[in-house]
């Protein structure tokens, strides 16, 4: 069974959907290193970060599941989606859980 999540942005509207692989100890870790090294390297700017984590997803996220046409989505905040984890990337550089 696949363990999906969203991750936010903090100050974003749009969020993304992921289907598998949500799981805290596959994702908490990546999202660690992606977001630190973001914030060190260009500071706060959300809408960059979104863009930029979607960019180098296939680097941050391998798998043996074809990726090419499923497995990611974009939503904006209007729309119910439901993850089994949820991450915020905040500004302070924490990610918070849900």
């Amino acid at each position: 069974m696949s363990i999906s999540c969203i991750i936010k942005i903090e100050s974003l509207d749009i969020y993304i959907y992921k289907h598998w692989d949500g799981n805290r100890t596959t994702m908490l870790e990546k999202l660690e290193r992606f977001h630190e090294d973001f914030l060190e390297n260009r500071g706060w700017d959300p809408h960059y970060e979104l863009a930029q984590l979607l960019r180098h997803s296939t680097e941050l996220w391998s798998s043996t599941i074809n990726e090419a046409f499923t497995g990611w989505g974009l939503y904006d905040s209007k729309e119910e989606i439901d993850g089994d984890y949820v991450y915020i990337l905040k500004e302070n550089g924490n990610i918070a859980i849900k």
